[in-house]
């Protein structure tokens, strides 16, 4: 019983690392800011500058509709609150890292109490990783909209 438990807690544990991605952010000839996740979609002159994010992409779908980001705003202050907002999501992914690495380096659980604490800190963290994961799919519908707004299309 106990050791089908920790079976399915690393089989939990390693799924999100699977679904692991990059995003690429780079500047385009017009000095538009632009967000792929293909690093062949960046011109080669401007892959030397780009700078790579890790996502993590959602196994579910969350349709979530994105604000205009362009409408009546300075493209300025919708540039600064993508990257305000890519900056609060970069240490919401390093804190679920460092939770999923202390939940990996945990000593096994022995005792039923051992083993009921380690289950609830790992729903703690599934369930973060959830919420972050929505976030992640709002922002990239919101970085799509911005590229397509900013290039007129």
């Amino acid at each position: 019983m106990a050791n089908r438990i920790i079976i399915m807690l690393m089989i939990l544990l390693a799924l999100p690392a699977l679904a692991s991605a990059e995003i690429y952010k780079y500047r385009d000839q017009n000095g538009i800011l632009r967000f792929t996740d293909n690093l062949t979609e960046v011109p080669l002159a401007q892959r030397k500058n780009v700078d790579e994010y890790q996502e993590i992409k959602t196994t579910e779908e969350v349709a979530e509709p994105a604000p205009d980001l362009t409408a009546g705003q300075d493209p300025h202050a919708a540039e600064k609150a993508l990257l305000d907002e890519k900056g609060a999501l970069d240490i919401e992914y390093n804190q679920l890292v460092e939770m999923r690495k202390s939940l990996e380096a945990a000593p096994q659980s022995v005792t039923p109490e051992e083993i009921a604490a380690h289950e609830n800190k790992v729903r703690d963290y599934n369930a973060r990783l959830q919420v972050y994961e929505v976030k992640q799919k709002a922002f990239r519908a919101k970085v799509d909209e911005y590229n397509k707004a900013s290039s007129g299309n």
